[in-house]
């Protein structure tokens, strides 16, 4: 078995929320390994993809702990000896999605009082999710100002997001901040619904070169749409919020496309601990989400019918 081929197809069916078929790798890369360590590898990876949906999230915990509390010989597998720190930092990501918010801190701070490779990155970037989200920014503000000094910083992939959410906290907090510079810190300092509309509007059409695309069905009214989800924002369930806050819309009928498949599904964005719309997008519609909101409207409300739907 070629192991890393195999592993490069979990990533490709993770990108597109096809959880199932990547599950179904790594059950058959576990049966045919031969060293007990690299199971254990495996079974974070499986852990880490039931985590994904609310259908499967339980089953994520046992094997966590189980990996948490694994005596692992150093001296023979080295490579592996950070295990154990993986499991609690995806436990403590598992608590955050649960809300168990006291416990998540507790998993991240461990995380964090240990040296291996990006352990201090990838715990402080959680805890600065946790505390934006429960409002204590001045916390998330530190945490944020420790991880931009990191020189490992580039490895996490966020770098822009974290200056973007800099802009946010400075705000909040009254600091002085500089001149917006991106689409979110214009909309911090000034909204306005109509670039939101017209943000909105990339997923109208398809992107060259864009791995995974999600673009809405033809005929698609952004501006009703818009108006849709601000008349039921505010009595709306959040998904789990990260550095935006999630909304997770399902319609009674498909209003796009992801990765070429219909959905139903909408991923709606705001900013943090507001109702204020940041963009919008169709999601896959095989994975269940948390706290999904069912909006009832009529297709024609949102989308233009053909004459032929019309009749």
């Amino acid at each position: 078995m070629d192991l890393d081929k195999e592993i490069k197809k979990v990533k490709y069916y993770e990108e597109l929320y096809q959880y199932d078929e990547a599950l179904a790798i790594l059950f058959k890369i576990k049966k045919n390994l031969p060293y007990i360590p690299y199971i254990y590898k495996v079974d974070l990876e499986i852990a880490k993809i039931y985590m994904q949906d609310q259908r499967t999230i339980s089953k994520a915990q046992p094997i966590l702990l189980d990996l948490e509390n694994k005596d692992i010989p150093i001296e023979k597998y080295e490579k592996f000896k950070n295990l154990k720190y993986c499991a609690k930092l995806e436990l403590g990501k598992l608590e955050y999605i649960l809300e168990n918010y006291s416990s998540a801190r507790k998993y991240f701070d461990e995380v964090l009082s240990v040296d291996f490779k990006m352990s201090f990155e990838y715990a402080t970037l959680e805890l600065i999710i946790l505390e934006l989200n429960l409002k204590n920014f001045e916390q998330a503000y530190f945490y944020l100002n420790k991880l931009l000094k990191s020189p490992s910083i580039g490895k996490l992939n966020v770098e822009k997001n974290l200056l973007e959410f800099k802009f946010f906290l400075e705000t909040k907090l009254k600091k002085q901040y500089s001149k917006p510079s991106s689409y979110f810190e214009w909309q911090l300092v000034d909204y306005n619904i109509k670039y939101v509309i017209s943000h909105i509007k990339k997923h109208l059409k398809n992107v060259e070169n864009k791995k995974v695309h999600s673009i809405f069905i033809e005929g698609l009214n952004v501006e009703n749409l818009v108006e849709v989800i601000e008349n039921n924002l505010e009595n709306s369930m959040r998904s789990t919020p990260k550095f935006v806050d999630k909304y997770i819309f399902n319609f009674n009928f498909h209003i796009g496309t992801f990765a070429n498949m219909p959905t139903n599904k909408l991923l709606v964005t705001t900013i943090p601990h507001s109702k204020k719309i940041l963009t919008a997008y169709p999601v896959s519609r095989v994975v269940e989400y948390k706290n999904e909101n069912m909006i009832d409207i009529p297709k024609e409300k949102i989308i233009e019918l053909t004459k032929r739907e019309s009749q």
